[in-house]
Formats: C-alpha cells, sequence, structure tokens
C-alpha cells in the first residue's frame, strides 16, 4: 500500500538547513501524524510522501517556495503596544513570537516613539530545508477516525503540551529565556504550542 492524497500518515524526521543544522526532529518525542494533502504539513512535505510505502525512508529538499517562501525584505511598521512583555525593542535586534498563524521573526530595522519598522518572516523563510524521513505508518480508516476525534477532544479541552522543553515557555524560539513568564502565546484562537490545528 502506497500514500495517496487525503490519506493519515505517521513519520519520523529530521529537518536539516543547508549547512547541516537540524532545525526540527521527531526523535526523542512521538511521530508526526498528518492528512496528506490538507495543508497540514508544508507543501513539499505533502508532496514528497506521495506514492511512498510503509516502513521506507526517503531524503529530499524542498525549496523555500514548497516551504516557507521568500524572506520578505519590506519593512512595515508595528506599534509597539503590540509587544507584551517586550520593552527594550532595539535596531539591528531579531525577535521571534508565536501568533494565531503559527511562529514569525521580527528583525528590527528602526525604533520610534510608539512603534517600529520591521521585516516580519517565518524563521525559516528562505531556507531551502532537507528532510530525512521513515513512513512508519499509513493509518486504517478506523485508526484515522479515531486520531481525528483525539485531535478534536484535545483541541475543545485545550489538554496537549505548549512546550516540548521543560521550564520553557511555548513561544517557539529554542533560544528563549523567559521561563514561561512570557504572554507570547496566550492569543484566544491560539493554544501557542508550535503546531498548526
Amino acid at each position: 500500500m502506497v500514500v495517496k492524497q487525503n490519506d493519515w500518515i505517521e513519520v519520523e524526521y529530521t529537518g536539516k538547513l543547508k549547512d547541516g543544522n537540524i532545525f526540527d526532529t521527531s526523535k526523542g518525542r512521538e511521530t508526526l501524524k498528518f492528512k496528506v494533502g490538507t495543508g497540514m504539513v508544508i507543501p513539499g512535505f505533502d508532496a514528497a510522501v506521495i506514492g511512498m510505502d510503509e516502513n521506507t525512508d526517503k531524503d529530499f529538499t524542498i525549496p523555500f517556495a514548497e516551504a516557507y517562501g521568500p524572506k520578505n525584505t519590506e519593512a512595515v511598521e508595528i506599534p509597539k503596544t503590540s509587544f507584551k512583555d517586550v520593552t527594550n525593542l532595539e535596531k539591528g535586534k531579531s525577535y521571534n513570537f508565536m501568533t494565531d498563524m503559527g511562529p514569525i521573526k521580527i528583525d528590527v530595522e528602526e525604533v520610534l516613539d510608539e512603534k517600529i519598522k520591521a521585516t516580519v518572516n517565518h524563521p525559516l523563510a528562505g531556507e531551502d530545508l532537507t528532510f530525512e524521513i521513515k513512513l512508519v505508518k499509513i493509518l486504517s480508516p478506523e485508526e484515522a477516525k479515531s486520531y481525528e476525534d483525539a485531535l478534536i477532544a484535545q483541541h475543545q479541552n485545550h489538554e496537549h503540551a505548549h512546550s516540548d522543553k521543560e521550564g520553557s515557555c511555548a513561544c517557539g524560539d529554542p533560544d528563549c529565556e523567559c521561563d514561561d513568564d512570557c504572554d507570547c502565546s496566550d492569543s484566544k484562537d491560539s493554544c501557542g504550542c508550535g503546531h498548526d490545528h
């Protein structure tokens, strides 16, 4: 049996940048389960799993256009009041935040009295991404239904981990030192865990 559109699958993965640095992995965590072709993962990842057999490995590179897109170089103005608990916004510094749409990276170009001018991107925008994956399983229709039901219940009850790192906040920044004291993930529409629901 091979993966086709709308199958629920389970994969182990390691994602690397061009320089070989790992930016994400399932090692030491749960495998990634997603429904193929529904936008739960980036387009290039979706396309790469089509036609794979269970228990097979695959290495592939996703060009940035099929990952998180090109880097936006146009600065926008953002009110300083948008940044809870960040009082020292500095020109030339980068800040990572979790939003309803996922993680963003803000590169500050200018600090004014009431606002900043900055470029806003996904942290991996402009990056070609290389993945090593193993297709662990294609879920049966019964397993897929059970998993979907569990996801819905979990989301409705808001019962899931907010961080993979003990003592860290859920902002998605692996270098964050706020020790869960930040408000970067308290949007009413987002759980802030870094996963798209």
